[in-house]
C-alpha cells in the first residue's frame, strides 16, 4: 500500500466505511420480514402429494403384450421355432465298399490322440471314408493307421496307403 501513498491507519478506516456501506445497502434492499415467525403450533412442512406410482401390469395385461411383441412390424409374435433335425448317429463301422484288389484310395487325413488312431481316405468318387484299425473296405481291413500312411491286409496281400507329394507321387 506505500506505494499508493496510503498509510496502514488510512487502509483500515477505508475498510471499514466499505463495509458499512455494504450492511446499509443490504439493509435498504431486505424484506420487511426476512423470517417466519411461528408459535409453537405452526409447522413449515406442507403436506406434498406423492405422485401416483405405477403398478405392475397383471397377469392378463402381460399375456396381451406377450402376444403383440412392439419390435414386430405387424405386431404378432414370431413363429414357433422349427423342431430339431433328428440326429441320425453314423453306423459304429463305416459301410463296406466293395473294391477290387488293390484299393484306389488316396491318403487325405490322419488323426492320432492317444490310443485313438483314424484314417481319412478319398475314394474315386469323392467320398471320404473314416477308418479305424480293424475296419473293412471290402475284402481289405485296416491293420495299422501312422503318421503318415495306412497298412490294410486281404489274405496274404498288404498294401500301404501314404500321402501323395506335390507332384501326385506317393
Amino acid at each position: 500500500m506505500a506505494r499508493l501513498g496510503i498509510d496502514g491507519v488510512t487502509a483500515t478506516i477505508l475498510g471499514l466505511a466499505g463495509a458499512v456501506t455494504l450492511f446499509a445497502a443490504a439493509l435498504a434492499f431486505a424484506p420487511e420480514q426476512p423470517y417466519a415467525v411461528l408459535d409453537e403450533t405452526e409447522t413449515m412442512v406442507e403436506e406434498v402429494s406423492q405422485p401416483d406410482v405405477p403398478t405392475l401390469p397383471t397377469v392378463a395385461e402381460r399375456a396381451e403384450i406377450v402376444a403383440r411383441p412392439i419390435f414386430n412390424a405387424d405386431r404378432r409374435p414370431d413363429p414357433p421355432p422349427a423342431p430339431p433335425a433328428p440326429v441320425v448317429e453314423a453306423p459304429a463301422t463305416p459301410p463296406e465298399v466293395r473294391q477290387t484288389a488293390p484299393l484306389r484310395l488316396e491318403l487325405v487325413g490322419v488323426a492320432i490322440s492317444g490310443d485313438e488312431r483314424v484314417a481319412l481316405l478319398r475314394e474315386d468318387g469323392g467320398d471320404i471314408l473314416r477308418l479305424r484299425p480293424g475296419d473293412r473296405v471290402g475284402d481289405w481291413v485296416v491293420v495299422s493307421v501312422e503318421q503318415k500312411d495306412v497298412v490294410f491286409r486281404a489274405g496274404e496281400k498288404i498294401q500301404t496307403i501314404g500321402f501323395r507329394d506335390r507332384r501326385g507321387r506317393r
